[in-house]
């Protein structure tokens, strides 16, 4: 057994991990942003029916992302992990990798002739710098959305580089529908622990 210090400075340690609510709004802010991004990306390469559907989840997607943006104001006083400069820090380079990453991406896709592939690509990117956002905002559902996301990206790359399906249409489709999830997900929640 510990002394009574020992005792009561772990609770404390384990309230300190708990997400900032500004956080967890601000998470589903960019998600439900992006969501509509990535469904409107989806229809692109796809008849049907598809696009008018794609077109309705990315309307829902903005009206899901407004409403981030009131939590976003009600929770302002929260405090964010942002007002640390070390974990500005991390971010931008968690952020930069990204960009690079894609681009360098889009640049050998382009170079190789695989257009149908971008998609998938910038999905698989995007789903990869969630986890360590994830662990930097102490968001544990954009873990799981970062995880999702992987797997998601892997089977567009396969289905397109078979031909079993269009990569753009799956990335954008599933993986807007992963976000948008994962962002009404964030908003339901007061607290992410």
């Amino acid at each position: 057994m510990g002394t009574p210090d020992r005792m009561t400075a772990a609770p404390v340690q384990r309230a300190a991990r708990a997400a900032y609510p500004r956080d967890v709004a601000a998470t589903a802010l960019v998600l439900a942003g992006a969501a509509a991004a990535w469904f409107s990306w989806s229809s692109a390469d796809v008849g049907g029916r598809w696009p008018l559907a794609a077109g309705v989840a990315a309307v829902v997607s903005v009206a899901v992302a407004l409403a981030a943006v009131v939590r976003v104001r009600r929770t302002r006083a929260s405090g964010s992990v942002m007002a640390d400069a070390a974990t500005r820090r991390r971010y931008g380079l968690v952020v930069g990798t990204e960009v690079v990453l894609i681009l360098v991406g889009a640049f050998v896709l382009s170079r190789v002739n695989r257009p149908g592939q971008l998609a998938p690509w910038i999905l698989l990117v995007v789903a990869v710098h969630f986890l360590p956002l994830a662990r930097l905002f102490r968001v544990r559902p954009l873990a799981l959305c970062g995880t999702v996301l992987i797997v998601v990206a892997l089977v567009a790359m396969v289905g397109e580089a078979t031909g079993a399906m269009v990569g753009t249409a799956v990335a954008g489709g599933a993986g807007g529908a992963v976000m948008l999830g994962t962002a009404l997900v964030c908003l339901a929640q007061d607290r992410v622990r």
